[in-house]
């Protein structure tokens, strides 16, 4: 359902993460009361709650934001709670079990679709008739295969924050990069993937940036220190690109729970998180 001409685009597995016996005790260490507080507000605003959502799809193309979720949505309250939002001109027109409503939400154009029977929802803002054309492309969506990991980022162009990270010659010839987080028993498992003709040097260059990053305050922590040497990073480097792999442990993502929250007792120790 990824849109075509998208710059950039995120797979979630939103329940899976907030109900997993480790990843959802880290992020409920990060959300305070006035966290959670916001997130139920939000769900009565809207009609469900984000942690609940089975799968989701969020992407970017040009002005035009594209989601669309997969769970036990009550499908009738979203469409209900919008369309008393929505200013007009608005309009919402049922056909064959779906049900379209658009208009302008707040000063935005914003377009929504729920599927009644197997409880999938699409919603699209941005310029004029952009959101409503976006979530026709949902409707006509077919096949493809349905991606494991806990997320996946994949980007046209490198992000700013990788840009000022890595030398400017390594991404010079990147036409994409991609981030993937997958569950592993001793906690989760980051890849990185950058596709294009890199230079010769590419992977010491890589591994420069992350002996950067784990100098950095947030690496120090993460115990970055451990689970980002040379040796506990994998690096390959092919024709079309590279990949690069590394084990964050558990016990580097409490500790970046405790940071979010602002509480940094100067990260995890090598055998806190080994």
């Amino acid at each position: 359902m990824v849109p075509a001409g998208a710059s950039s685009w995120l797979l979630v597995r939103p329940r899976t993460i907030f109900e997993h016996p480790r990843l959802g005790r880290a992020l409920g260490r990060a959300f305070d009361d006035a966290g959670d507080q916001s997130l139920y507000e939000r769900a009565r605003r809207v009609g469900y709650d984000v942690r609940t959502v089975e799968r989701a799809m969020l992407a970017w193309r040009g002005p035009t934001t594209i989601a669309v979720g997969l769970g036990a949505f009550d499908t009738r309250r979203i469409d209900a709670l919008l369309w008393d939002r929505l200013l007009p001109p608005r309009e919402r027109v049922e056909h064959g079990g779906v049900l379209r409503a658009w208009g302008v939400l707040g000063a935005t154009p914003t377009a929504l679709a729920v599927w009644n029977v197997c409880s999938l929802v699409s919603w699209a803002e941005g310029p004029a008739l952009a959101p409503l054309r976006a979530i026709e492309h949902t409707l006509r969506a077919r096949g493809g295969s349905d991606d494991d990991a806990l997320a996946t980022w994949r980007g046209e162009t490198v992000p700013a924050a990788l840009r000022e990270r890595a030398p400017g010659a390594l991404l010079e010839g990147v036409r994409g990069v991609e981030l993937r987080a997958v569950e592993d028993p001793r906690g989760v498992r980051v890849r990185l993937r950058l596709e294009g003709a890199l230079p010769a040097d590419a992977e010491a260059r890589v591994r420069r940036a992350l002996d950067a990053l784990v100098e950095e305050p947030i690496g120090h922590a993460v115990g970055a220190a451990q689970w980002l040497r040379a040796d506990r990073v994998t690096v390959t480097t092919g024709p079309d690109g590279l990949d690069a792999e590394a084990l964050a442990p558990w016990a580097a993502l409490d500790a970046l729970a405790d940071v979010l929250r602002g509480r940094v007792d100067g990260g995890p120790t090598a055998s806190s998180v080994f």
